[in-house]
């Protein structure tokens, strides 16, 4: 500072200086004599002040015009703009003030450039996470909500924003636990089905979802500031555990009955049938059948098994149609034949082709075409047809049988899915007909269909992408 002070002192001494020096100068020349004293004088303070006023300026923009850009400088900073650099004209304290700043300017820029990055990064994250995170202070107020979140509980983010959570989610042990974790600092967790979400003119829950929700605290300078409420939908993974337990329970129960069966005789030839010969065979002819049976369930369980595990790469080749329909009728033939049912096949253009695995494509077939031909009364009416339709190549079963009513139909490709129970073991089903026809298509890439009346018959429809 003392330099600074010292050359703008210097510089006024030397403007009063040359002031004097020009106006002596003209006092004493012999034109003074002649004017007079007052005006030589004056007329030599006019000429100082003209000549004084141009170095002045210049003096004073040398030492004006830095300070000038050091404010100009600082006023763009105190806005957040550190882009303005100084420009330092000299090695004295303003020089070394405009190098201090320059370098803090540029500290800044990295520092709020790493600060943005970061936050971009985080932005990044929370938007391609499919958990949803709801992040809330420690007054209960949600300062952050990311997408998934949003979707999850259909909730605009605009409108959590600065609301308090039990505003948004309303449920008493959420709030509780959410509340411990802000005093305690401990983490937390519980699953809840059917939050109540208000939207402000209406409240609705979540539809039967099933979320696990894990509650973290957010740590500042060793102090909790606040609560990261994470979300994960564990609906589906609810539902196949359900099936999972309901799967293991119908596949007990369908290896129960005929294994009883079977162990009940067995043990009734034990206890001396097997020396009545009539009844021998009546009872080893039972046996038969439900040893047959077995091998059928466990025969589908495996073929089912594999078609969903895809253990086995689909063999695509081109297939016609037409002959492929007419090999799986020969093979049923002699069953048709037996309920006097009338067989129409329908494929158009005659020359049909569909690329797809014929092992899988006559498995599907042969089981609808088994069905229609076990659920359709004797004398009725059965077809086969297939035709190309909207980009898409459909092959439908129909038959004239019982039918299927309104309320079984969502469920008819569940595995052991019975519309009547006892009616189908009667007729040596398993149960796993139908689930096995619907991932054949799932591994094709297209979809089964059914469209079905009681007493009207049904027709079940399979819908393949041209490839």
């Amino acid at each position: 500072m003392k330099r600074l002070l010292r050359k703008t002192f210097l510089g006024y001494v030397a403007l009063m200086g040359i002031y004097v020096l020009i106006v002596g100068l003209f006092v004493n020349t012999p034109l003074s004599e002649s004017l007079g004293l007052s005006l030589s004088f004056a007329l030599g303070s006019l000429l100082a002040t003209a000549i004084a006023l141009p170095v002045g300026w210049f003096i004073n923009r040398r030492l004006l015009n830095p300070l000038k850009e050091v404010t100009k400088a600082v006023e763009g900073f105190s806005r957040g703009d550190f882009s303005k650099r100084i420009n330092i004209y000299s090695q004295d304290e303003l020089g070394l003030l405009s190098m201090n700043l320059n370098q803090m300017a540029r500290e800044m820029e990295k520092t709020l450039s790493s600060t943005a990055k970061d936050k971009n990064q985080l932005e990044a994250l929370l938007s391609s996470m499919t958990e949803g995170v709801v992040a809330v202070d420690s007054q209960e107020k949600i300062f952050k909500i990311n997408y998934a979140a949003s979707q999850m509980l259909h909730l605009p983010m605009e409108k959590a924003f600065n609301r308090y959570l039990w505003e948004v989610l309303r449920n008493p042990k959420l709030t509780s636990l959410i509340r411990e974790v802000l005093k305690e600092g401990d983490r937390r967790g519980i699953e809840l089905t059917d939050l109540q979400i208000p939207v402000w003119s209406r409240s609705f829950t979540s539809g039967g979802r099933t979320f696990r929700i894990q509650i973290s605290p957010i740590q500042e300078s060793g102090k909790v500031s606040g609560a990261a409420v994470v979300l994960h939908d564990i609906t589906d993974l609810k539902k196949l555990e359900k099936t999972r337990v309901e799967f293991v329970a119908n596949v007990s129960h369908e290896l129960k009955t005929p294994l009883a069966s079977i162990k009940g005789f067995v043990e009734t030839l034990k206890d001396g049938a097997v020396d009545e010969p009539e009844n021998a065979r009546r009872f080893l002819g039972i046996i038969e059948k439900h040893s047959n049976r077995l091998d059928n369930l466990i025969n589908d369980l495996l073929n089912l098994s594999r078609i969903e595990l895809r253990e086995t790469p689909l063999e695509l080749k081109r297939i016609r149609l037409l002959s492929l329909i007419k090999k799986i009728t020969t093979n049923l033939e002699d069953r048709i034949r037996e309920k006097n049912h009338v067989l129409e096949l329908l494929v158009k253009p005659e020359g049909l082709e569909l690329v797809a695995d014929e092992p899988l494509l006559d498995q599907a077939l042969t089981n609808l075409l088994d069905n229609a031909i076990k659920y359709t009364p004797e004398g009725g009416r059965l077809s086969i047809s297939a035709r190309e339709d909207g980009g898409r190549i459909e092959l439908s079963v129909a038959d004239t049988g019982i039918g299927i009513p309104e309320q079984d139909l969502p469920r008819i490709f569940e595995r052991f899915y019975r519309v009547d129970k006892a009616r189908s073991r009667e007729m040596g089903g398993t149960g796993l007909g139908l689930a096995i026809v619907k991932h054949i298509m799932l591994a094709h890439g297209g979809e089964a269909r059914v469209k079905s009346q009681p007493g009207l018959g049904s027709t079940f429809t399979l819908s393949f992408p041209i490839r």
